[in-house]
């Protein structure tokens, strides 16, 4: 936008050095005519600037209304052709340049002709008959500005065509266009990596700053190979390609004893259990004896002893002498 205003401004302002000064106007004022193409050289006059004043009914009032008159015009034309050029398609810019331009010059100095009409009629004291001063500077400065409004349209064309050009330029050095999600820039080819080079996305690693304290590594991310220059972190196991035998699943075989998982600790025996001990037997209760018991105990007790001993003398004596019991009916052997 500046280089497209300051490209409008600078033949405008190149016009009004050479032929708007008050020697220039002096001179073709007194050698001009009525007729023929000397309205168009009255106008590229109209943007007048002088230093003192000359003739009989000029004032300091009348060349402060000049130069402000002028200062003003160049300050509008800037302005407007700034906030057209904003419009134009940068595809599409040359006609609409040379456009805006043209547009910016006719209504600038249309609007500076109305202030400088005003300041020039408080200035001074011109007679009635000399018509409105108003309408006189306004139309010729509209007349101005449609006549050689184009120059400061090819002005700001060349300032339009300079700033797409340097911005143009600022767009195509790397890193300036911000690029999208996953796009790879222009002329970039995709090279495949072997195993432990540093995947696509992954930071590099920087060096530490001088004075700054030195942070921690960051756990790298499971199943994500390690970033080269890193410290292993503890605890961290280490990373096998997909190819290796540990990504592939362990398959007990059928019928076998369970095996511990790929990298499992190993599960410890259980401890041996003491057998069983067999249940004690329950011990004989005697009841405990009473006072009938004990009197009649030693009574009974002695015939009983006495039949068991004499039983046994019995036995002794048939078995070995082979004499039968009194109660034996059999025949006995002949006595010697």
């Amino acid at each position: 936008m500046v280089l497209t205003a300051g490209g409008a401004v600078l033949p405008v302002m190149l016009i009004a050095l050479l032929l708007g000064n008050q020697w220039a106007v002096d001179g073709l004022g007194d050698v001009g005519g009525e007729g023929g193409l000397w309205p168009l050289v009255y106008w590229l006059q109209h943007p007048q600037w002088r230093l003192y004043p000359d003739g009989s009914f000029e004032n300091w009032g009348y060349v402060i209304s000049l130069d402000f008159g002028l200062l003003l015009f160049f300050v509008l034309l800037a302005g407007l052709a700034a906030v057209g050029v904003r419009a134009v398609a940068p595809d599409r810019g040359m006609l609409g340049a040379v456009v805006t331009g043209w547009w910016a010059c006719v209504v600038a100095s249309g609007l500076a002709s109305i202030v400088v009409g005003v300041l020039i009629g408080l200035t001074l004291d011109l007679p009635p008959s000399s018509g409105s001063i108003v309408w006189n500077t306004v139309a010729g400065g509209a007349a101005f500005g449609f006549a050689y409004g184009w120059i400061a349209g090819l002005g700001a064309l060349a300032g339009f065509h300079v700033g797409r050009g340097t911005g143009g330029q600022a767009a195509a050095q790397p890193g300036y266009a911000p690029q999208g999600h996953g796009q790879q820039g222009y002329g970039q080819q995709y090279a495949p990596q072997g195993h432990g080079q540093q995947g696509y996305g992954q930071q590099q690693p920087y060096p530490a700053q001088q004075g700054a304290p030195a942070q921690p590594p960051l756990p790298p991310v499971p199943g994500q190979p390690p970033v080269p220059g890193q410290p292993p972190v503890p605890g961290q196991q280490p990373y096998v390609p997909p190819q290796h035998p540990a990504h592939v699943p362990y398959v007990p075989p059928q019928g076998g004893p369970q095996q511990p998982a790929w990298g499992a600790a190993p599960q410890q025996p259980p401890a041996p259990e003491p057998p069983a001990q067999p249940p004690a037997p329950d011990a004989p209760t005697l009841d405990p004896p009473t006072q009938a018991d004990d009197e009649s105990g030693p009574a009974e007790r002695a015939p009983a002893e006495g039949g068991d001993a004499a039983a046994g003398d019995l036995a002794d004596k048939t078995m070995l002498d082979h004499e039968p019991e009194g109660g034996d009916d059999r025949p006995r052997p002949p006595s010697a």
